[in-house]
């Protein structure tokens, strides 16, 4: 059959050529290991190429190529690495919501023409044209807002305008703030008591918390358009763990520092989600009631290893490792922990390109006239996992009743995450949150 054509038919509109079944055979596979992508996303990828056109098995690889760099979930796994690298030292506790920002960053997008639009999307959505971008994080901003029977994923984003002698705001930024469910505050810029009370209680609603982001004596009167944007997530194991085995043992923080946490155990039997590489082992822990929530923990094989993986590792390869996790039997001792964040996102964001947003020359034709620009991005974050989920602190939810316990016996397979790590939270495969963990606080 070397010499044949081979014909697939999709939809009656397309034939694709080859001299070599195996050839188009050996091409996806080697773009499924090379791009770090599943098999089936590789399907995804050749039906909806060819459908539109004729091609050969070349044509075929540097297509492959080019929509491995181009899906929006490669490109936003990516972006959340490198912002969480820009935003927090490794060797820190830290959590922030990329899904959050790029939401926040897709409106301010909206609202922006130029140089400053291109800037924007070139951070978290390079490749996509603004309609596309637009349209997928207003869509998402619009499903996560969603409780599933008591499991909650709402990202929230308020937008803060001090337009003091400015006309009112424009219908156009009305129109895109509903799009994406935000909201829109409107102060006179002399007001700065009732603007610092507002923001705050806007921060507690959305969090269930008491987070205050500003005092009266650090709120700026000459910020006039201010991005404040939360996260808040409520949801149950489905796998609690049992509160009596945890105990206090020893954390690894770095070559010279051994800490003391609370180390939550478990035997679990067909469970969670695993897998490993030469440098990491994940362990995919599920939520209960949301099938598409999971809570993902990359642990370095070498125990000080993090900032290395921090600094390999990509989008493409961590949504790979990710797809590749199959549910096993594993023995799990993870830490139980509560990190508090905040972020203001200025000097991040711009170490990743986006600069003109920040200055006099930013455009913003949909707010006002020249001259507005970004003065602030703040994202608040609380997150804390412990033997019954992800909950706010003052939280109570039933414990499970009690499990048989097993002693194992022989090989199999330990996840001990005694050492610092990198974690995920996915929802709609979709990463929502990231952090890391070293048992260290900033001060």
């Amino acid at each position: 059959m070397d010499d044949a054509s081979i014909y697939l038919a999709l939809n009656g509109d397309f034939i694709i050529h080859s001299r070599s079944f195996h050839q188009i055979t050996a091409v996806m596979y080697s773009h499924c290991y090379q791009n770090m992508l599943s098999h089936q996303f590789i399907s995804l990828i050749l039906f909806t190429f060819l459908a539109k056109r004729t091609t050969t098995a070349h044509e075929l690889s540097y297509y492959l190529d080019k929509y491995a760099r181009d899906t929006i979930q490669s490109i936003h796994a990516n972006f959340s690495l490198r912002l969480l690298s820009s935003a927090a030292d490794e060797e820190l506790n830290a959590v922030l919501s990329p899904l959050s920002l790029a939401i926040t960053l897709s409106l301010t997008s909206a609202a922006a023409s130029g140089i400053t639009r291109v800037q924007i999307n070139d951070v978290f959505a390079r490749g996509f044209n603004n309609d596309a971008v637009q349209k997928y994080y207003s869509l998402l901003a619009n499903r996560l807002l969603l409780g599933n029977n008591g499991t909650i994923v709402a990202p929230g984003l308020l937008v803060v305008l001090h337009l003091c002698d400015r006309a009112a705001v424009s219908k156009a930024m009305i129109d895109i703030a509903q799009d994406y469910l935000a909201d829109i505050l409107q102060f006179d810029c002399q007001n700065r008591s009732t603007t610092v009370a507002l923001i705050n209680q806007w921060i507690a609603n959305q969090t269930k918390s008491e987070f205050k982001i500003f005092t009266r004596n650090v709120y700026n009167v000459d910020w006039h358009f201010m991005l404040v944007d939360s996260f808040y997530l409520n949801a149950a194991w489905h796998y609690p763990f049992d509160e009596r085995r945890t105990i206090t043992k020893d954390f690894y923080a770095n070559e010279h520092t051994t800490t003391q946490v609370e180390m939550m155990s478990m035997w679990a039997f067909d469970k969670f989600k695993y897998t490993e590489d030469i440098d990491v082992q994940v362990l995919g822990l599920p939520y209960q009631l949301d099938s598409s929530l999971f809570l993902y923990v990359f642990l370095p094989r070498e125990k000080f290893a993090l900032r290395s993986i921090m600094r390999e590792l990509t989008g493409r390869r961590l949504l790979f490792l990710i797809a590749r996790c199959k549910t096993v039997d594993v023995e799990v001792e993870i830490p139980r922990f509560s990190i508090e964040n905040h972020f203001e996102l200025n000097l991040p964001l711009a170490s990743l390109g986006i600069v003109e947003a920040f200055t006099s020359r930013a455009d913003f034709p949909a707010i006002s006239g020249q001259g507005m620009h970004v003065s602030m991005v703040i994202q608040k974050t609380q997150f804390e996992i412990n033997e019954r989920g992800s909950f706010p602190v003052n939280s109570t939810h039933e414990m499970p009743n009690d499990e048989l316990s097993v002693l194992w016996q022989g090989g199999h397979i330990k996840f001990i995450a005694n050492h610092p790590f990198l974690f995920v939270i996915t929802k709609m495969d979709q990463m929502i949150l990231i952090g890391h963990y070293s048992s260290k606080f900033s001060t």
